[in-house]
């Protein structure tokens, strides 16, 4: 069941194994040929089945009113998409606003920031070593240039 779309990516993989298993995953990419009743049984059964899947969420009633399997599912990702773009964007919000608080001690300060980075590298950024000339991405913890200054009033 899909309760939170932090989980989407996992809950994709297995919604999709779901659908590979009972040879509906056509479903979920195409919509049903208009004639073909069996196909649309199929289809009416795995919306259903997505419904079920996100019932409780503000996500069910909308689903309720798609007419296909498939455009229940693109609706699920894109909703999952906004929601993605959300978060990385108050993630770079917060990574550029870093800076040490007037009580905050050093080692506080560096697990405030490895803690954002930890969640900004699960958002799917990466870094890279914008001293490499042969402009090959080197993942590193920290990007260069990235450590903040002190508190201001720490400062010389």
């Amino acid at each position: 069941m899909l309760e939170d779309l932090d989980q989407y990516d996992d809950w994709a993989r297995e919604f999709k194994g779901w659908a590979m298993m009972g040879g509906l995953e056509d479903l979920l990419t195409n919509e049903p040929t208009a004639g073909d009743a069996a196909q649309r049984l199929a289809d009416s059964k795995l919306r259903g089945a997505l419904m079920t899947a996100v019932k409780g969420t503000y996500l069910a009633a909308e689903i309720e009113d798609k007419t296909s399997a498939k455009k229940a599912y693109d609706l699920i990702k894109e909703r999952y998409e906004i929601s993605l773009n959300a978060t990385i964007s108050i993630l770079e919000k917060n990574w550029q606003e870093l800076e040490m608080k007037a009580n905050e001690t050093i080692p506080e300060y560096l697990a405030r920031g490895q803690k954002l980075a930890t969640k900004r590298k699960a958002a799917g950024f990466t870094y890279t070593n914008n001293n490499n000339n042969n402009n090959n991405n080197v993942t590193q913890p920290c990007p260069q240039g990235a450590a903040r200054c002190p508190h201001p009033a720490w400062r010389p």
